[in-house]
């Protein structure tokens, strides 16, 4: 979440620059558009880098809670063998003591 408000953040304020930048230019409309066209490129780029940053981010984010998940599971499914292993156990020490009486 914090990447995605910082994505905006840089979005919103390449905007308002580039808005500025047209509103109060003393330049000729060639070099404003030039200007405006460097800017828009240098903002994609940047865009870009901080999306692959954040994909990066999540891909090693959600490996890891996979990895806690099959750790998980791997333990719960360890504990159920043993408690049907110890029932199956305790089953066949009852019908012993059944069989005896």
């Amino acid at each position: 979440m914090k990447a995605r408000n910082t994505l905006l953040a840089i979005a919103a304020s390449a905007f308002a620059g580039a808005l500025v930048g047209v509103l109060f230019a003393p330049d000729k409309g060639d070099r404003i558009r030039r200007d405006l066209t460097k800017k828009g490129k240098r903002t994609r780029r940047d865009l870009t880098k901080k999306g692959r940053e954040f994909t990066d981010m999540a891909k090693d984010e959600l490996e890891d809670y996979i990895d806690y998940m099959r750790e998980k599971y791997e333990d719960a499914r360890k504990h159920s063998d043993e408690l049907i292993e110890k029932s199956e156990e305790a089953a066949e020490e009852l019908k012993r003591k059944l069989n005896k009486s």
